[in-house]
């Protein structure tokens, strides 16, 4: 719901050809970046992979939390587009930079046999997550020169509301958080206990979160 409402809303400001609401700033940013930071289509697979159907509206009816978050992104395009920008940056960077560290964890939790595509994004940002991210720093930083300072400190308002609403969210249903504990915990059985197999994944996934060193390949000195 979240994802979908929000690029929704992307693609809507930046199609817009006036700027008699807003969206010039926000146009700018989602141009460059929309093809690989699009999770929509990545959730539907990974819902479907739970059996669930993204188009059951029963099973992905949103929570109330839901629906007021939803309800204020729907306000920062009618109000003035540009105030997008405070969604954009409070979702995408935290996929960017905490949201890969939960996948191995969550596939865990839930039981699954494969990596959930949300938190794997599209080769052009996994080469060089870090240079994607300051890629975008520097593309929001070029979109809001000569901004009225008004309207940043707005758009600054809108990021803290929505990380607000997230955290919402995220407490609402409080089994949510167990979630994530019972992942980690299969995540430290594993290294111990697990299967070659499964011990090699998480030793690779630890191995890229910095959790723990690489083994060393080095050719010893005659």
């Amino acid at each position: 719901n979240v994802y979908t409402t929000m690029e929704e809303s992307f693609d809507a400001a930046a199609a817009r050809s006036s700027d008699s609401q807003g969206g010039a700033a926000m146009r700018k940013v989602w141009d460059q970046f929309a093809t690989e930071l699009r999770r929509k289509e990545a959730l539907r697979e990974d819902l479907a992979l739970l059996g669930i159907e993204a188009e059951d509206k029963v099973a992905t009816a949103p929570s109330e939390a839901t629906q007021a978050y939803l309800a204020q992104i729907k306000k920062a395009l009618d109000a003035d587009a540009d105030l997008l920008l405070g969604h954009f940056y409070t979702r995408y960077f935290a996929d960017l930079f905490g949201g890969s560290m939960q996948g191995f964890p969550t596939r865990l939790a839930l039981g699954l046999g494969q990596d959930l595509r949300f938190y794997t994004f599209p080769p052009a940002v996994e080469a060089d997550k870090r240079a994607y991210i300051e890629r975008i720093y520097a593309a929001i930083n070029e979109a809001s020169e000569g901004m009225e300072r008004e309207k940043k400190r707005a758009i600054v308002d809108v990021a803290r509301d929505a990380f607000r609403r997230n955290a919402d969210v995220y407490t609402e249903r409080p089994y949510l958080v167990p979630a994530a504990g019972v992942g980690a915990v299969r995540c430290g059985l594993g290294l111990v206990y697990g299967t070659a197999a499964m011990q090699g994944d998480m030793r690779e996934w630890c191995t890229k979160m910095g959790v723990i060193k690489p083994k060393s390949t080095a050719v010893p000195a005659a």
